[in-house]
């Protein structure tokens, strides 16, 4: 078994302004009231403005080669590299489109040590059409900070 972890992550991505500061807020007070451990919330932003002075703000990271624009969806391979945001153990990261509505708790505690992703909500429909094979969706995903530099 992995190590064992007092404070959690929780981190998300905003750039531009197609989600403004307050999905960020809510985001944050969601996990607040859902989540019974200690926890970083961190928001890696282009731009801080409006956000609770409560949470972490992590600047934007320069472009590292991706030739299709920055930024670009590719930004959370960044979140892997080891010493990113200081960031170490249990990091649950979380789309601004997220919205939480009950415990998540369970995320954290579901096979630890282990990088895990929700399955994509199209997967039932892969199989229908006979693509068999899981799909994550990269919205939610658990990784532990600090042993990941494989997947940067």
């Amino acid at each position: 078994m992995g190590k064992s972890f007092d404070m959690v992550n929780v981190i998300c991505l905003k750039w531009g302004d197609r989600y403004p500061s307050y999905y960020v807020n809510r985001l944050y007070n969601g996990v607040k009231k859902n989540l019974d451990r200690d926890f970083r919330f961190i928001c890696v932003t282009d731009d801080p403005k409006g956000l609770l002075s409560i949470i972490e703000i992590q600047d934007f990271p320069e472009n590292p080669g991706v030739r299709r624009g920055w930024p670009d969806v590719l930004v959370k391979l960044l979140l892997f590299k080891d010493g990113f945001a200081s960031l170490s153990g249990p990091t649950l990261f979380l789309d601004l489109d997220v919205l939480i509505t009950c415990r998540i708790d369970k995320f954290f505690e579901y096979k630890p040590g282990k990088n895990c992703i929700i399955r994509n909500w199209t997967s039932g429909i892969r199989r229908i059409t006979g693509h068999k094979k899981f799909v994550g969706n990269s919205s939610v995903f658990r990784f532990n900070a600090g042993d990941t530099h494989y997947a940067y």
